[in-house]
């Protein structure tokens, strides 16, 4: 079934439902962002307080997965992947809270929330590192931070992406030698 593109309280509650149960995220963000939603106070409130509940949910699914996974590392790889999926579902967080339909000013709290917790949990990863005294750990955590979990594209900071070598170049790039320093 395809989620309905949003217009009434009772539909954005089913796809913000959708949404919460995973799985069907990018449908789920792509409705959202089609949708409208009449901001009249009543509805403004329930909006508001679902949304946050949402994030909050998403959030302490996600440190929870966190930490089950670092609980389970053996290594160094495990570690960076758990980091990477942390990022990943970030990502999709701050989607939800960058969406144009919703008001400024909730898009504004919704991003400050996932920015301030990312944070948190970096830092607190950070320091259980250093408690642990493991150097290559600490570099782990910090080389794959949580905190950089936006899409390149929505950050106009963003560097633009190197040009990629033309077939006609692969030869004369194979033939070079390489130092690596150590």
């Amino acid at each position: 079934m395809t989620l309905p593109v949003p217009r009434t309280y009772a539909e954005w509650s089913q796809v913000l439902d959708a949404f919460s149960e995973g799985g069907r995220e990018a449908e789920a963000l792509a409705a959202m962002a089609a949708g409208r939603l009449d901001w009249t106070p009543g509805v403004a409130q329930l909006f508001t307080d679902r949304v946050t509940t949402l994030l909050d949910l998403r959030l302490k699914q996600c440190s929870a997965r966190l930490q089950r996974d670092l609980g389970d590392r053996a290594d160094e790889v495990t570690l960076v992947r758990a980091l990477l999926d942390a990022r990943r579902h970030f990502s999709v967080l701050h989607q939800l809270a960058s969406l144009a339909t919703l008001p400024e000013s909730l898009r504004a709290f919704l991003r400050d929330e996932l920015v301030r917790i990312t944070a948190r949990m970096q830092a607190d990863l950070e320091a259980n590192a250093r408690t642990l005294r493991c150097d290559r750990t600490l570099r782990a955590v910090r080389y794959n931070s949580l905190c950089h979990y936006r899409p390149a594209a929505l950050d106009a900071a963003a560097p633009p992406p190197l040009p990629s070598a033309s077939p006609a170049d692969v030869p004369a790039l194979a033939g070079r030698r390489r130092t690596l320093m150590i």
